[in-house]
């Protein structure tokens, strides 16, 4: 639908425009001033480019982040690890050849690896295509940290599937046979650039503990050959 402008653009009003009242994209807060509710556009245009802050991220596809008001965004062009298991998730278990508990850690390792491409309170650039939502009214975008593509970054480092879908984004299907190829990430490896290390342990640069590191190695061998332990929250010695 179209949203009046004026409405569209703001920071919440408090009012709902009448042509706007029965939008599933209408969202209300309620304040602390008096109990009054503050009524938010979250229509967004097409083609368009936003600034947003990262909050926090669901896996290794799906981002959540301040947009005016909290918005999960669904990457476009890639598809991660599933966390549970259902169809969708067999239907990786097949296309990575791995069994289904072997996936759960992958999804973890993919979840990480997109926390050290984007780190907490990032500001991220998200770009809209032709289609703005899916069904779940998730936002669909290309996300941007400065140059960098965080979608592709995420197949080329082999810790995301190509999937095109019905987006008119960017297809990776050529850097996932890349990273098919050589093993990376997800499809065997499961390497990192680097390993943050503390006076104890190594981690994968998205880990939560690595913020504590005062030093790096290249490999996960260096570091074990140095004697740290491999922190068992991000397992960076993991292969398969």
């Amino acid at each position: 639908m179209s949203c009046p402008d004026l409405f569209k653009n703001s920071p919440g009003a408090f009012f709902v425009p009448k042509e706007c009242a029965e939008c599933k994209l209408l969202n209300t807060e309620r304040t602390s001033v008096r109990g009054i509710d503050l009524y938010f556009c979250r229509n967004l245009d097409a083609n368009a480019t936003l600034e947003a802050r990262l909050i926090t991220i669901i896996d290794g596809d799906t981002l959540v982040v301040q947009l005016g008001q909290k918005e999960k965004v669904r990457l476009l062009g890639i598809d991660a690890p599933e966390k549970t298991y259902g169809e969708h998730a067999a239907r990786q278990c097949q296309v990575l050849n791995v069994d289904p508990g072997t996936l759960q850690v992958l999804a973890k390792l993919s979840t990480i690896h997109l926390w050290g491409l984007c780190p907490s309170g990032s500001i991220v650039t998200l770009q809209t295509t032709s289609l703005v939502r899916d069904d779940n009214y998730r936002v669909l975008a290309g996300a941007f940290i400065g140059e960098k593509c965080v979608n592709r970054c995420m197949v080329e480092d082999g810790y995301a599937l190509a999937y095109q879908g019905s987006s008119d984004w960017e297809d990776y299907a050529a850097l996932q046979q890349t990273a098919m190829s050589e093993r990376r990430g997800i499809w065997g490896a499961c390497a990192e650039p680097f390993y943050p290390a503390t006076t104890r342990s190594f981690h994968r640069p998205g880990c939560y503990y690595a913020r504590w590191a005062r030093s790096k190695f290249q490999t996960s061998q260096e570091a074990l050959a140095a004697g740290l332990n491999a922190c068992s929250a991000c397992i960076p010695d993991y292969s398969y």
